[in-house]
């Protein structure tokens, strides 16, 4: 389904490149101490032969810190068929179900009429944003240290359009809206329900805020302990300064969501 093009189906594909760690030292504390993840969630336009330029492949970039892990379509076009792995946490999961049928009921331009979802075989198969991530690990690999984001970005953005978070696009609470529209059956089966008020009314979208890390040890030990006196770990020093005080509440809130009686079965 990747290795041919149909005149009115959109292939994207899309995956999440493994976790980018800040600081990368050279140092055997780094290892044993708290670290940023940085994130990388590729997309590609295209079919699996598709030549990956800059017009076709959108890099989705955000740090554990901002939070936990635009494409416009022609009238031609009338299917959306979304290629990612099969990951229950990350793509295979009522949550993305939900949120694509949302997309599609009161999103979507008028002429696209079927979204589609095709999760290839586990650790068998190969996408194009794999062969984007094998591009950035070639030469992320041969920079030993590296402090800030922009290091990252600077190898990303040459075979990718980076869209970063709070200027191109925000993250938002789905897991929690969408849990009030959606149950599972009870009967052993995975089943799942969905309210009609899903399609037919805004949702009330949280914007997520990402944990507050603390790697004040790490940089004691690497830096000594005037290590926020240093410009280049000044986006470091902000981290830290928000402290580990603050405990995360989606959890919490996804054991008191209820579902009403009015549902549609899908």
């Amino acid at each position: 389904m990747l290795k041919s093009e149909e005149d009115n189906v959109q292939i994207v594909s899309s995956d999440c490149q493994k976790k980018l760690s800040l600081p990368k030292l050279p140092d055997q504390a780094a290892y044993f101490n708290q670290q940023i993840n940085y994130y990388n969630l590729t997309v590609v336009e295209g079919i699996f032969k598709s030549t990956l330029t800059l017009n076709n492949v959108f890099s989705y970039l955000w740090a554990e810190t901002d939070s936990p892990k635009d494409s416009s379509f022609s009238e031609t076009i009338d299917t959306v068929r979304l290629f990612a792995d099969g990951c229950g946490g990350q793509n295979k999961n009522p949550v993305m179900m939900s949120m694509s049928r949302y997309w599609l009921a009161l999103e979507a331009p008028v002429h696209i009429t079927t979204v589609e979802f095709v999760f290839p075989i586990v650790r068998h198969s190969f996408i194009p944003p794999n062969r984007i991530f094998g591009l950035i690990e070639k030469e992320t690999i041969k920079i030993s240290v590296k402090i800030s984001k922009e290091e990252y970005e600077n190898v990303i953005q040459q075979d990718s359009t980076i869209r970063k978070i709070g200027r191109d696009w925000r993250i938002f609470d789905w897991k929690a809206e969408t849990k009030k529209f959606t149950e599972f059956l009870d009967n052993g089966t995975s089943n799942l329900i969905h309210r009609k008020d899903l399609f037919s009314q805004k949702l009330n979208l949280l914007e997520l805020n990402g944990d507050k890390s603390s790697i004040h040890s790490l940089f004691k030990k690497h830096y000594g302990d005037d290590w926020r006196q240093d410009p280049q770990l000044e986006f470091y020093k902000i981290i830290d300064q928000r402290g580990s005080a603050t405990e995360e509440t989606q959890e919490e809130s996804d054991h008191n969501l209820s579902v009403e009686d009015n549902d549609m079965k899908i």
